[in-house]
């Protein structure tokens, strides 16, 4: 598919058509000494961090490491492809016998037309709007509806449109956000439906075999996301978090996004920094099990090396 069709107007139109490098408006003013990594490991995170954003990682260390591509990090009918190790692995998740007959791949052929037809840059302009208070700072709606594509949770945008936005292209399903439950037939509390896929964080084997939720695409984690979720673990372990710590399931989302290359830009909103609540339940804290200034200093990172704008601290 091409860039999903904006809708918008006035002076917003077309404001994110411009080169990543610039951040148009007034993104994040918080220092880059505010959760940065100290010592002789922090040029090895800031390596690994660049490198996904050229769609690489590497499993192992020193001479036995090993290259990843990660393009595939979203099971796209391209990345199903059963001539694949990747479409063969799904073929098998879905109860396909290891040796196929022609027939099995014709069947297959035809099942994964239901999958989302993504391209390399094919969701133009991207924003991700996280759950963060922090976007009922500044009225920043247009803004993110200004983007070609616009990521949001299952959580409500009735009544919070001036500073979240309303335009949906992909849902992220979370069965504990209002509306959630796992199913996708809720999501926003207003039956609201996505214009491009759900992004289910299931395996595709749970799914219905249209492979469709509520009619639209479902689009899954595929096998380019799971060295993205070692390196974050690893990134922890360098940056010398506490063994009780873990990574924040939301960090994976730019960086999955990103090394996708669905999107010719990405924009964050709603990440913070800090311990604060979802915009739509301000009582609902982050939990102290992560590492949140750190994982906000890698998106400014990632600005400062041109590679996402972050919009709130």
């Amino acid at each position: 598919v091409g860039a999903i069709a904006g809708g918008v107007s006035g002076d917003n139109a077309g404001m994110f058509h411009v080169p990543q490098t610039v951040c148009p408006g007034r993104s994040s003013r918080k220092s880059l000494n505010i959760g940065a990594p100290k010592g002789p490991r922090a040029a090895s995170i800031k390596e690994k961090l660049v490198e996904v954003t050229r769609s690489i990682a590497y499993s192992g260390q020193g001479a036995n490491a090993l290259r990843r591509n990660l393009t595939c990090v979203y099971l796209t009918s391209t990345c199903a492809d059963p001539e694949t190790p990747m479409g063969r692995g799904i073929m098998r998740k879905l109860g396909y016998p290891k040796e196929t007959t022609p027939e099995d791949v014709e069947k297959f052929n035809t099942l994964r037309k239901s999958l989302p037809d993504l391209a390399e840059g094919s969701l133009g302009t991207c924003a991700i709007v996280a759950n963060s208070d922090n976007l009922l700072k500044s009225q920043r709606g247009k803004e993110i509806d200004a983007h070609d594509t616009v990521f949001r949770h299952n959580t409500p945008t009735r009544g919070f449109e001036k500073n979240v936005g309303k335009k949906t292209g992909i849902v992220i399903v979370k069965s504990n956000y209002k509306g959630g439950g796992g199913g996708a037939r809720q999501a926003q509390g207003s039956g609201a439906k996505p214009s491009v896929a759900y992004m289910l964080l299931k395996n595709v084997d749970d799914l219905p075999k249209s492979l469709k939720v509520d009619g639209k695409p479902a689009l899954l984690r595929a096998g380019g996301a799971h060295p993205i979720a070692r390196l974050r673990r690893e990134l922890y372990f360098l940056f010398g978090a506490g063994s009780r710590k873990h990574p924040s399931g939301g960090w994976a989302r730019p960086l999955n996004v990103l090394a996708s290359r669905l999107c010719t830009r990405v924009d964050i909103y709603g990440f913070s920094g800090d311990m604060g609540g979802k915009y739509f339940a301000r009582s609902v804290k982050v939990r102290p099990a992560h590492e949140m200034m750190f994982e906000h200093w890698t998106y400014r990172y990632l600005e400062s090396q041109g590679k996402l704008c972050v919009y709130g601290d």
